[in-house]
């Protein structure tokens, strides 16, 4: 019961870890962070 549970968890956490984990370890260190980096390397 174990197997089925997992593999369900990872699809649906590896599809929302990118924008959860980001906003809920910095909310505004992360963002800004990766924001302002490829802004810096559009704009040059």
């Amino acid at each position: 019961m174990t197997a089925k549970v997992i593999p369900s968890v990872d699809l649906r956490v590896a599809r929302r870890p990118p924008i959860i984990p980001a906003q809920a370890l910095s909310p505004g260190g992360a963002l800004p962070d990766t924001c302002d980096r490829p802004t810096t390397k559009d704009k040059p």
